[in-house]
């Protein structure tokens, strides 16, 4: 089985805010904690983000894993049969 969508609307949407969710933890590796209230960052996971690759992995699976399943069960991704 693999999972395909006909909404590139709802693709392209979901690129741009996980694009725009990862430039936000990396962004948040150039400030130190309590240098100002702007510069805060709050992950998906509300874990700390130091940009090792457990948690680039802990964050991409926490933001798209629930947009996923949402969308599986509106019925915009589909599973189709590979056979």
């Amino acid at each position: 089985m693999r999972y395909v969508h006909d909404d590139e609307a709802w693709a392209k949407k979901l690129e741009e805010d996980f694009d725009e969710y990862i430039f936000g933890c990396m962004d948040s590796l150039d400030y130190a904690p309590g240098m100002s209230s702007s510069a805060e960052f709050e992950t998906v996971s509300g874990e700390p983000y130091c940009g090792c690759s457990t948690c680039y992995n802990r964050e991409v699976i926490m933001f798209l894993m629930p947009r996923i399943i949402d969308a599986y069960k509106a019925g915009i991704l589909t599973e189709e049969d590979n056979g």
